[in-house]
């Protein structure tokens, strides 16, 4: 699936590819439509070009070399030809923000608004060394960032200087950096973000921990209780077991190596330390968790968090993260709403996971037959083998 912006103009060769069903958009001349050379917009099987499945300007070809498909700004696909005068529009009536052409891996060619704002990932704090949630280290290249009165820049320099380095935001979201090997003569990835499920933003919802390293991924924090779970996304609904009723006796769980939470709702004092921290915290029935606000070394500064919190994910083994303080009612340290004791003694998993785990069903990942259906060999991300019985349709 391929996505065209207002923001670019396309002027030749194929720029829009859907791969499932192999069709492709661009202006050129398919046999079948020949007049005097003219130029047409449309879809076609890529296999056989002279195939054409949608002709936009049938009616009305360009003859100069000169044009261009671009998405105006009131939400509009158009073709211009050299005079920048419309040769065709989709002519759609109502104004969109943000609009963008795809064409879909179904073969449908749609004007859509795009995410926009809408957060992809979070690269969490800086620690001094990496971003806590991005922590990619290697020996080819060192991560620094400079903060003062005078400016915020973050750059990636290289240990050996002759490495060509690219950065590439992907439409999409991702975020990839390769380097040039000479050896090979090819570029080698270096990192990808997000590169996992927990790794895209507030991927297990609010109030809850996404783990790579536990099944299922995703847990509701001590105080909430599970309610729901989206089988598409693995989101779970967390809602909390008891009211707050902010009396003596509230303490706060630690959780170490962890993404904190986005800084959605904060509270910042770079003077205070930790105990401070706390104290300022259980004084406030609002305050939901604390931690340090600068990384470096043994920690420095209050940043407290009110309201839902969002993004808490631990971080994969071998990487250091930053310990974040949730703070838990005097019922639940009881034991009384520990969302675990009530959840079901079997884990759940998202429709995702399992998905991936046995490359969509995959007849390679097909081990046998059960009374109700296939069963499929695979592995989670966390490493972990796990085997998938897929219902038929006649098991009711």
């Amino acid at each position: 699936m391929e996505i065209l912006s207002c923001s670019n103009t396309i002027c030749s060769l194929i720029f829009l590819l859907s791969m499932k069903v192999s069709l492709a958009a661009d202006t050129v001349t398919p046999a079948s439509l020949i007049r005097d050379g003219g130029k047409y917009l449309g879809l076609w099987y890529r296999q056989s070009p002279d195939t054409v499945v949608w002709v936009a300007n049938r009616d009305r070809p360009i003859f100069d070399h000169n044009r261009a498909l671009t998405v105006s700004n009131n939400g509009n696909l158009v073709l211009l030809d050299q005079n920048n005068e419309t040769t065709w529009s989709s002519n759609v009536s109502r104004d969109v923000k943000s609009p963008v052409a795809q064409l879909l891996d179904g073969g449908n060619l749609v004007l859509c608004t795009y995410n926009g704002s809408v957060k992809y990932t979070c690269t969490g704090q800086w620690s001094g060394f990496a971003f806590v949630g991005a922590p990619y280290s290697n020996f080819l290249y060192d991560q620094i960032l400079v903060q003062n009165e005078d400016e915020i820049s973050f750059r990636y320099e290289s240990y050996n200087s002759p490495n060509i380095m690219i950065l590439k935001l992907e439409h999409s979201g991702q975020l990839t950096r390769v380097i040039w090997n000479e050896r090979r003569t090819a570029w080698d990835l270096m990192f990808s973000v997000p590169d996992k499920y927990c790794a895209k933003y507030g991927y297990c919802g609010a109030n809850s921990i996404c783990s790579l390293n536990q099944i299922p991924m995703c847990e509701c924090l001590k105080g909430f209780q599970f309610q729901s779970q989206d089988n598409k996304t693995g989101s779970v609904n967390c809602k909390r077991s008891h009211s707050s009723d902010c009396k003596s006796g509230d303490q706060f769980t630690k959780l170490e190596d962890f993404k904190a939470p986005d800084l959605l709702e904060v509270s910042l004092n770079e003077i205070m330390i930790l105990n401070q921290c706390q104290a300022e915290c259980l004084k406030n029935c609002t305050c939901r968790a604390y931690a340090n606000s600068k990384l470096r070394g043994v920690g420095s500064g209050c940043l407290m968090w009110f309201g839902d919190l969002i993004d808490l994910r631990k971080l994969i083994s071998n990487f250091t993260g930053q310990t974040v303080y949730i703070r838990v009612s005097a019922s639940e340290q009881d034991g009384e709403g520990n969302d675990k004791s009530k959840d079901s003694s079997l884990p759940l998993f998202s429709l995702a996971s399992v998905s991936a785990a046995t490359e969509n069903f995959s007849m390679q990942c097909k081990v046998g037959e059960g009374g109700f259906g296939p069963i499929y060999k695979g592995r989670l991300l966390n490493g972990q083998e796990v085997a998938v019985k897929r219902l038929s349709s006649q098991s009711g």
